[in-house]
């Protein structure tokens, strides 16, 4: 059996200061799951530009907007979308450079969307 994670770390997201992670230390960070019920992603992004090492890589799934708002509850499904526009803000502000963005299918009632960043040297 081979490992496939050398820690799972739980926090608060909104908190990003308060999760013991050491600065520049995680080559890769998967936020699965978790934009949804958020909204602003700020605390998210602020937290990866912390913990990513140069170079690090973060893949996040979201909930496409319903509309061209930054981000709002999509009517269908009570959770948060996010525009394609404020992703790439949001991920610009914090230092990262947008790797991939494109919907896939996670889950069977709905499509979801991927973004995929790297953190600048």
């Amino acid at each position: 059996n081979q490992k496939l994670f050398n820690e799972v770390i739980e926090g608060d997201l909104y908190k990003p200061n308060d999760i013991s992670i050491a600065a520049d230390s995680a080559d890769v960070a998967l936020v699965c799951s978790v934009s949804q019920f958020l909204g602003d992603l700020t605390g998210v992004m602020q937290g990866l530009a912390k913990w990513l090492k140069p170079g690090g890589v973060a893949a996040i799934t979201v909930e496409p907007a319903s509309s061209q708002a930054a981000f709002g509850v999509v009517p269908a499904t009570g959770r948060f979308g996010h525009s394609a526009a404020y992703l790439q803000d949001v991920a610009k502000t914090y230092g990262f450079t947008v790797l991939l963005q494109e919907r896939v299918h996670l889950y069977p009632e709905t499509t979801a969307g991927i973004v995929v960043v790297r953190k600048g040297a």
